[in-house]
């Protein structure tokens, strides 16, 4: 099998213990017995594709737009396209886990992660839930991509149009730079909270 078909078996196949782990369909402490997990998925498999299912064609769905927009040299709104990727991730990890860990209710979940910025959610509120320091090159890129989409959408005018505004502060030059990875570095992203979120859910007793 190629490297790269390999990965992305890999990360589906994540995403559904994930899935398994949070619906209690499986034992964590068995989650690497691999014959265990793929009699469980076999034995479950229509269950198991309608509560992913809404997750993959959702995340699918943004990630195309987002590269659509970028083939078609749209990268401003490619930027903002990638800022609602950004929140919509994380809000779904830390409605996941805190759903998991905590007997809280969905309404004081949805206010504590509202009331938390996207900076907040990769920092202190990361490390208080997850006891773990986000990767440090990730956090770096997220506060990029932030920063851009929040300059493009929260633009407000001062006497000279769009394009002159965006000249002067140099954000062409940065909308260009972040766009020559956009993908990779959303998918790296994407991954590395999967992974965190599985560890979260192994780990806690």
């Amino acid at each position: 099998m190629l490297e790269v078909e390999q990965e992305i078996l890999n990360t589906i196949i994540t995403q559904i213990e994930k899935q398994l782990l949070y619906n209690k369909m499986i034992d964590q402490n068995r989650i690497n017995d691999r014959d265990y997990v793929l009699n469980i998925l076999k034995n479950n498999i229509n269950e198991i594709m309608d509560i992913c299912s809404w997750t993959f064609d959702y995340n699918d769905t943004l990630v195309s737009g987002i590269k659509n927009e970028l083939e078609n040299d749209r990268k401003i709104s490619a930027i903002i396209l990638a800022g609602t990727y950004l929140e919509h991730i994380l809000n779904s990890f830390y409605v996941n886990i805190l759903s998991f860990k905590f007997d809280f209710s969905n309404t004081y979940i949805n206010d504590a992660i509202k009331a938390s910025s996207i900076i907040d959610k990769i920092s202190w509120f990361f490390e208080l839930v997850t006891r773990n320091t986000f990767n440090k090159a990730l956090y770096q890129e997220i506060k990029k991509i932030n920063s851009i989409r929040n300059q493009l959408v929260h633009y407000k005018p001062i006497g000279t149009d769009i394009n002159t505004f965006f000249d002067n502060n140099q954000v062409y030059k940065n909308i260009d730079q972040i766009s020559l990875t956009l993908v990779s570095t959303l998918d790296s992203i994407s991954i590395y909270l999967t992974e965190i979120e599985k560890s979260v859910l192994i780990n806690e007793k």
